[in-house]
């Protein structure tokens, strides 16, 4: 994983150094300038909102997931799918959860998940007590049954 990060760095540093001969490269340079255009004009707040303590890529379980974003004590992930269908974002919300889960020495604190969707600037965010109830409602139903 981090390899393959190290990879994106290097192609983007090449393509910029190379400003005479784009190629290819200039619908990745125009979705970029698109993606960060918006982080700046709401993203960024939006982010900033969160909280002041920034951990980036906080490792979870001793290696057994890397998150994107710790931002306060919101967990966030960070997505730039043009077009996020409902079960994109069940996907994205159970990975979040996992992660949550991982965290079980409460390392971070964590009451909220959040996915950070750049292609439109906006911060969708959930408390993680919410978000655990209506995860489970099976577990709920029974014990208000049981009740």
């Amino acid at each position: 994983m981090h390899g393959t990060g190290a990879a994106f760095r290097s192609l983007f540093a090449s393509m910029v150094t190379e400003v005479d001969d784009l190629g290819g490269y200039t619908e990745l340079l125009d979705a970029l300038k698109h993606c960060w255009t918006l982080y700046l004009e709401r993203g960024r707040q939006a982010l900033l909102d969160l909280g002041e303590k920034v951990v980036v890529s906080p490792e979870l379980a001793s290696g057994y997931g890397v998150a994107d974003l710790v931002i306060g004590r919101t967990l966030v992930d960070v997505k730039l799918a043009i077009e996020p269908t409902d079960e994109d974002v069940a996907v994205w919300l159970r990975q979040l959860l996992g992660y949550v889960l991982l965290d079980r020495f409460d390392t971070f604190r964590l009451d909220a998940v959040a996915v950070y969707c750049g292609w439109h600037g906006e911060l969708l965010t959930w408390p993680l007590s919410a978000l655990l109830t209506s995860a489970a409602p099976g577990a709920r139903q029974r014990r208000d049954h049981n009740e």
